[in-house]
């Protein structure tokens, strides 16, 4: 409020005449401003008031009444910030004054492209995130709409956090090649739980997710459950991943796209770049890492040889019935997931850690039943696969958290036997020191077939009475293991020498019973069939790998944690003892 000084009559502040006289508010009680230099004149209470009276005119979006006060003092106090409320033309754009906008730029000379507040937000930074259509639909042809303020936000960006849909509407449809990268304003989105803009930009795109738990993992993180089923309504997999991750190269055939945020594209194809020298010096031991290829046209999205089935899809329905019978053998069988254990190996050995294995980066090809790992640029675990140290904010000795995250994995997986179980437990160990280094998980007992757990027996039984590892081996007990064999073999097994009840008793039978196969009658050799539950007939029982294999499946049944119990009391053979 001011008072006249000609009639007393209080007015509105930004009014510069009186409503009564019609004295011009320069003879005023509270401010008598000087047509002169603003700086030249004014005293500092005067520069006080003078600021505060702009202030309130460009609030009211009075362009008369503020070309008149331009007119009397100093346009110079417009193009300082008023702390908070930054320029003049941030006010303008905030109070969606576009007349008053315009009057800024065409009369006083202010920058649309200038920084307008402390954020470095652009005028049409604000405009957008407060709403105003009309306002950014005048002014963002004469900008440059990928300008980005201090939190590398675009207007854009920061409409989506806002939940103005019709700002994100105009400025993606009318700007369509500044927006070619969706997934950045998704995220956005998730993270500012702006539903209105999500389900728009969902609507309006494929779900491209740059790794296995970009928006899906956010969501889940907010605990927002409103995010997470508007995701999954749009298409979006548990594992994160979209539905459609497959595309067409005229170059290449069918490939594997994964989407990453343009600001990291350049750093994204330099790393699988020299990942792809690494695998090229050493093709042998890197079959089942996921080769890169290259990028697709827009040079937004990376390409990667076609790799088979995620196993965050393997209870998909229906199941490829070749992915079934993957899936549904031993893991010494089945040597999908042996082939992701080696493809982490390599890498540790190589020191380089995965930091995001998960299902959905882990591969199956029905076909060939091999395994794959696709290895993502700054990619980040899903939280129920992250090792607890790092939830925890501990210090994360990255290689054993990749162990941890490829325990869960194995974990999540079918044919879990009691050599399974033992090899997932130890690796999912909540003591990051106390869990196995690859080379550990490589050569653990659960990935040998039949015939190698056989020759690890015979080789035990073969040392001399006074091998360190006989000793080691004679403390093992397995109470009453004659028991297990079927009648007509137990009734031969002590004909020639006697046997106890300790393991390494245990160990001597299984080898003199392979070595001395052709000694056996057939009655010996069919029971040992009929207790595996085998329908099948046996054409010829002296035939040398039915009877491995017989014998093998028949110790595995029967004693199913022998050879892991021996492999943890003596290790790998080759070492010292």
């Amino acid at each position: 409020m001011w008072s006249c000084v000609t009639c007393s009559a209080s007015n509105e502040a930004p009014a510069l005449t009186c409503t009564r006289c019609g004295n011009h508010r320069s003879g005023t009680q509270d401010a008598a401003l000087p047509n002169t230099s603003f700086h030249g004149a004014l005293q500092p209470h005067d520069v006080s008031a003078t600021r505060a009276l702009l202030l309130e005119v460009v609030k009211a979006g009075d362009v008369a009444a503020l070309s008149t006060l331009v007119a009397t003092v100093s346009a110079f106090p417009l193009v300082q910030p008023w702390d908070k409320e930054g320029t003049a033309l941030a006010v303008a754009s905030r109070h969606n004054h576009l007349p008053m906008v315009w009057y800024l730029v065409r009369t006083i000379g202010m920058s649309l492209a200038s920084k307008v507040n402390a954020s470095n937000d652009t005028a049409l930074h604000v405009a957008s995130r407060a709403g105003h259509l009309e306002l950014v639909g005048a002014i963002a042809p004469f900008v440059d709409v990928t300008a980005t303020n201090f939190d590398g936000r675009t207007a854009t960006a920061e409409a989506c956090a806002n939940d103005q849909v019709a700002i994100v509407e105009y400025l993606i449809d009318t700007f369509p090649s500044s927006h070619l990268d969706w997934m950045d304003l998704m995220y956005v989105a998730v993270n500012a739980q702006a539903l209105q803009v999500l389900a728009w930009l969902l609507s309006r795109a494929p779900v491209q997710m740059r790794d296995s738990n970009s928006l899906w993992q956010r969501a889940i993180d907010l605990k927002d459950e409103k995010v997470c089923v508007l995701l999954l309504e749009h298409g979006l997999s548990l594992s994160g991943l979209d539905d459609d991750r497959l595309s067409f190269h005229t170059d290449w055939g069918t490939v594997l796209k994964q989407h990453v945020a343009r600001a990291d594209m350049d750093a994204a194809k330099n790393f699988h770049k020299d990942l792809l020298r690494l695998q090229r010096s050493n093709g042998s031991r890197t079959h089942a890492l996921v080769r890169y290829v290259g990028t697709d046209a827009s040079d937004a999205t990376l390409l990667f040889e076609p790799p088979g089935i995620p196993l965050s899809r393997a209870q998909d329905s229906p199941v490829p019935d070749l992915f079934a019978k993957c899936t549904g053998k031993s893991w010494s069988e089945g040597k999908y997931l042996y082939d992701i254990a080696q493809a982490v190996a390599y890498l540790h050995e190589n020191g380089r850690p995965h930091g995001a294995i998960c299902p959905a980066n882990c591969f199956v090809d029905p076909k060939s039943g091999s395994g794959k790992l696709l290895v993502v640029f700054q990619g980040s675990t899903p939280t129920a696969l992250t090792a607890p140290e790092a939830q925890h904010g501990s210090t994360v000795d990255p290689f054993a958290a990749d162990v941890y995250s490829l325990g869960r994995v194995l974990m999540s997986q079918p044919g879990l036997t009691q050599e399974a179980l033992d090899l997932a437990n130890w690796m999912t160990t909540p003591q990051p020191t106390h869990r196995p280094k690859m080379a550990d998980v490589v050569a653990h007992p659960v990935w040998w077939t039949l015939k190698t757990k056989l020759q690890y027996i015979q080789a035990i039984a073969s040392y001399s009475a006074d091998h360190p590892r006989v000793a080691r081996c004679k403390n093992l007990r397995c109470p009453n293991w004659q028991t297990k064999l079927p009648p007509v073999v137990l009734a031969g097994t002590n004909q020639h020498r006697t046997y106890n009840h300790t393991v390494y008793a245990l160990v001597r039978y299984i080898r003199n019973f392979k070595e001395h196969g052709r000694d056996h009658s057939p009655d010996m050799w069919q029971a040992l069939h009929d207790a595996l539950g085998a329908a099948t007939p046996v054409a010829d029982v002296s035939d040398l790998e039915f009877q491995e294999q017989c014998l093998g499946g028949f110790v595995a049944q029967a004693f199913p944690t022998l050879v892991l119990d021996l492999w943890r009391a003596l290790g790998n053979l080759d070492a010292p003892a």
